[in-house]
């Protein structure tokens, strides 16, 4: 088994992990955290798996992350600094989210979920945009609409 580990975030929402990728100051922290209120919110599991190093596991067929062993359980809170917080151990991902500067993504795709790639396991992916946590939570509860049709809202 080979263990990748990336500039990431990871949220469980429900039943399901996602994985949240971009550049540093993408705001990746940020709507991590807005996910996991929104979950709590809505009455579903809402967690944090991972802050800013994310590794990631190819088991049997499924990508697994989890935290960086010296980074587990802290978050950073941009302008209020590094937090301790409660977190799981791994999470399954389900969805990938990479967000993006506005005027990389596309206003009407063709395909607003596409596969990709991570360590061997083809896992669906969306693209939002960077810094604006409101849109991106819109475009996250519509992929897993289409995703997960008899699934509930998560967030």
């Amino acid at each position: 088994m080979t263990r990748t580990c990336l500039h990431a975030g990871c949220v469980i929402v429900g039943p399901m992990g996602i994985l949240i990728t971009g550049a540093s100051g993408a705001g990746k922290s940020a709507l991590g955290d807005v996910l996991i209120d929104a979950a709590l919110r809505r009455g579903h599991y809402g967690a944090l798996v991972s802050d800013d190093r994310t590794c990631l596991d190819n088991r049997y067929g499924v990508l697994v992350a989890s935290p960086q062993e010296r980074l587990a359980g802290l978050v950073e809170v941009r302008g209020f600094g590094i937090q301790s917080t409660t977190y799981e151990a791994a999470a399954a991902i389900r969805l990938v989210v990479e967000l993006l500067p506005q005027e990389e993504l596309e206003r009407l795709p063709d395909a607003p979920v596409v596969l990709s790639e991570v360590a061997g396991v083809s896992v669906p992916k969306l693209q939002v945009v960077a810094g604006d946590t409101f849109a991106a939570v819109r475009r996250i509860r519509w992929a897993m609409r289409l995703l997960f049709p008899k699934s509930q809202d998560y967030v």
